[in-house]
């Protein structure tokens, strides 16, 4: 039973830690700061893959699902591989359903580009390109929240 708590404080912090990076970064849309924006979107959409993920992993994997998210270094910042862990968990808990399939088909090409990296970059972006990275990062966090 413990366990199964521990799945559950798990996902809330991942889907909190969503909720909370994307508040930010529109707030930093909102001002001007759009790089900035972009960066702190992309880890909404990391934790909200993140929170997804755990949440369909079978309890009898849990702990290794969740080492897998928060102990391999850069790579679990990478969408690609977050990708490959989400249609792992397909035979697990919960099969995914068609809404979100259909949500992260249309949204996650438009924040693939997204990395860790852009910490080190200096500029901005267009407008167009973080209004549209916002609009992908919100929807698939709405969506990974009701999955």
């Amino acid at each position: 039973m413990a366990a199964m708590a521990d799945r559950g404080k798990h996902v809330r912090l991942f889907r909190r830690a969503a909720d909370q990076r994307l508040a930010a970064a529109e707030f930093l849309l909102q001002h001007g700061y759009r790089l900035e924006a972009v960066y702190l979107g992309g880890y909404a959409v990391e934790c909200a893959l993140k929170g997804l993920i755990l949440n369909w992993a079978p309890q009898a994997e849990f702990a290794e699902v969740l080492e897998q998210l928060t102990e391999v270094g850069a790579k679990g910042h990478n969408f690609e591989y977050l990708k490959g862990l989400l249609k792992g968990r397909r035979g697990g808990r919960r099969k995914p359903d068609h809404e979100l399939l259909g949500v992260l088909a249309d949204h996650l090409p438009a924040v693939m580009s997204w990395s860790t990296d852009l910490r080190y970059h200096a500029g901005t972006v267009s407008a167009k390109t973080a209004h549209r990275f916002l609009t992908a990062a919100r929807a698939i966090r709405d969506t990974c929240a009701r999955s």
